[in-house]
């Protein structure tokens, strides 16, 4: 994904849902997006060169043939606490609204730790994937991060809430914790 992209998936909300955006400035509030792929060990080295306190929206998506277990998601979440998923019931028609694949779309005030959170299983007890507890470990993932230039945690959310918005992950909540 180039910053363009990025603009362009910002800009093409309707109208009403523009209004939200109005003190947004893309070009200066956003870096351009880095994209990473590979499986979880190799995306766990890739994050390793980030800077520690980096204020950043991200994303992870698995590829196409990806088929997500929720007998072995609900087997980790019995022991983590972890992202919302749909329930059964509604799990075929949110996979229906997911777009390119989207996981998950969250930010963080401190990057590489948030993303280790996601990735690994150190912490039981905070909201995280904990991929590693029931992803596959050689299947594919991608991880887009969007480094905020300035610090502002308003502005990082209104990004976070329009991405979520955008491509429908099918895990988390869309807005504050």
């Amino acid at each position: 994904m180039e910053k363009n992209d990025l603009i362009t998936i910002l800009k093409s909300q309707k109208e009403e849902e523009l209004k939200f955006l109005k003190d947004l400035d893309f070009e200066n509030d956003l870096e351009s997006p880095k994209e990473i792929r590979g499986n979880q060990k190799e995306i766990e080295d890739e994050i390793k060169k980030f800077n520690k306190h980096e204020w950043a929206i991200y994303l992870f998506f698995v590829g196409k043939n990806f088929k997500f277990d929720l007998a072995e998601y609900s087997r980790a979440k019995g022991n983590y606490q972890m992202a919302r998923c749909p329930e059964e019931k509604d799990l075929k028609e949110r996979k229906d609204e997911v777009k390119d694949g989207c996981l998950y779309v969250g930010s963080s005030q401190n990057l590489i730790s948030r993303l280790e959170q996601h990735l690994t299983a150190k912490s039981k007890t905070v909201y995280a994937l904990h991929l590693s507890e029931w992803f596959p470990q050689d299947e594919e993932l991608r991880l887009i991060v969007i480094k905020m230039k300035n610090q502002d945690a308003e502005k990082m959310q209104k990004y976070e809430d329009y991405l979520w918005n955008h491509y429908k992950p099918l895990l988390g909540k869309q807005g504050k914790k």
